[in-house]
């Protein structure tokens, strides 16, 4: 259901230590936040603290023959499973239709139909809507994951839908409700949605109503 979006390693170990995820995703201004200095050991790092749930990969270069380039360093110094990110662009199409049949694709960018539909023709096994940017465009982007939802499931396409760019967790919530399969989120976001001062404040009071007992209970004595 969710995913991490980081890739700064403290803020992912301490999520992945409490919550359950489906994996982490990365792109290059994340990357760029953390002053990688060895890119690949530093991916490395992530998929093993995540394994056996993928890491989403995205490429950096613009060109296919640049991307290219890059899918075979991936390839090359990666040890564990991962996805690859591929913008839904031209380029990015063309890659897809020549890396689909070794390494699961997802499309990332995605902000209109049509470009999420032909990143499954080329191969892409799920496609990112970017959920945040689409709004401050004036774009629909709830009504856009529906719309997929409701054409991948019409034609049993298995396609994954990933909910991406948020700044709020009522978003997240419209996005997971109307269609989405996941959700990708940022790290302090995530630490937010998954606690409640009420829940926090109750437990509080039920372990101060308590306090006049001698012991934690352990059981009845029968004798």
């Amino acid at each position: 259901m969710y995913l991490i979006d980081s890739a700064n390693f403290e803020a992912i170990d301490k999520l992945w230590d409490a919550y359950v995820f489906e994996g982490v995703t990365t792109n290059p201004t994340l990357m760029a936040r953390e002053d990688v200095r060895y890119y690949f050991k530093h991916l490395n790092a992530i998929a093993a603290r995540i394994a056996p749930k993928l890491l989403y990969i995205q490429v950096v270069s613009q060109t296919e023959a640049e991307m290219k380039k890059e899918v075979a360093s991936l390839k090359k110094n990666m040890k564990h499973p991962f996805s690859l990110k591929i913008p839904a662009t031209p380029e990015g199409y063309k890659l897809m239709q020549s890396v689909s049949d070794d390494i699961p694709v997802t499309a990332t960018a995605i902000t209109t139909f049509h470009q999420a539909l032909m990143s499954v023709k080329c191969g892409a096994k799920a496609v990112v809507v970017y959920v945040q940017r689409m709004f401050k465009a004036g774009l629909a982007p709830i009504a856009l994951i529906e719309t997929l939802r409701h054409k991948f499931d019409a034609e049993a396409m298995n396609t994954t839908i990933i909910a991406a760019s948020f700044d709020g967790a009522s978003l997240i919530e419209r996005a997971l409700l109307y269609g989405a399969h996941k959700a990708t989120v940022k790290p302090k976001l995530l630490e937010k949605m998954f606690q409640s001062t009420v829940t926090e404040q109750s437990v509080k009071k039920f372990a101060k109503d308590f306090t006049g007992q001698r012991s934690i209970p352990k059981g009845d004595d029968d004798g």
